[in-house]
């Protein structure tokens, strides 16, 4: 008796016209019809999104800043949303984890996030923090400013 292949875990697609809820076990980037609205006359295609990487909320005392990133020494580093202070591992070190919001500001990071939702929730703390920050303008490029650039003629080829 030979062993049968795993199935995919089930996705649930909410469908943005009818908000219906359609469960699948069809792969990521696979298009399908919406039943409720096929039925009801209309033809909605929805496609399957890829998995987004667990996220786990962080252990109790952990001396970790909200919003940055961590590497433990045995274990591949990882990201701190700065709202709900769930994490995700990273990819690779160095790179971003799919699916989540890096702000930066001169090179530094404010915040990281796991949703949109969270990082609104960020939003005063990061104005606060900016606030505090010395503000230059940018310097002049090579035309000038901005408004004599867009006052230049297109030249023609």
């Amino acid at each position: 008796m030979t062993p049968q292949p795993q199935l995919p875990p089930r996705t649930k697609i909410t469908c943005p016209v009818c908000q219906g809820v359609t469960r699948t076990r069809n792969p990521p980037g696979h298009q399908m019809c919406c039943v409720p609205c096929w039925q009801s006359g209309r033809q909605t295609m929805l496609t399957v999104p890829a998995p987004l990487p667990a996220v786990r909320p962080p252990l109790p005392a952990s001396p970790r800043a909200p919003g940055g990133h961590h590497s433990a020494p045995d274990g591949p580093e990882h990201w701190w949303c700065g709202a709900c202070h769930g994490s995700a591992a990273t990819p690779a070190p160095g790179e971003p984890v799919p699916g989540w919001i890096e702000v930066r500001a001169d090179g530094s990071v404010l915040a990281r996030a796991c949703t949109a939702t969270c990082l609104a929730k960020l939003l005063p703390a990061m104005k606060d923090e900016l606030s505090e920050r010395p503000w230059t303008p940018p310097e002049p490029g090579p035309a000038g400013s901005v408004a004599a650039l867009m006052s230049e003629r297109p030249r023609g080829r």
